[in-house]
């Protein structure tokens, strides 16, 4: 009987650090898959970041480009308003010029 009863308890032993071996392994595979899943979610952003901060670039050199069309067109209105509001006034220049050299 003691010895059916320490038996028991040997086997109740083992049992537990079976299932102490058991638990180890199981916390060292939920850290492994724990790292590994952080791993991919800062890969995920970071892949992420440099999508957005391609797309935030994209986006201003389009309004770069937008804004300098925009002022090279004004400018060249103002280019075309000059010439023609000074075309009309060359040939008066140009007589007034010659009009005070022959005085």
């Amino acid at each position: 009987m003691v010895k059916d009863i320490i038996d028991g308890i040997k086997e109740t032993e083992a049992k537990a650090a079976g299932a102490l071996e058991e638990a180890r392994k199981r916390s060292a595979e939920i850290v492994a898959q724990a790292r590994d899943e952080a791993r991919k979610i800062i890969e995920a952003a970071h892949v992420e970041g440099k999508e957005g901060i391609k797309q935030a670039v994209t986006d201003a050199q389009t309004e770069a480009d937008r804004k300098i069309e925009a002022i090279a067109a004004e400018e060249d209105q103002t280019r075309r308003r000059v010439t023609e509001s000074s075309s009309g006034n060359v040939g008066k220049a140009v007589d007034f010029v010659i009009e005070r050299m022959l005085k």
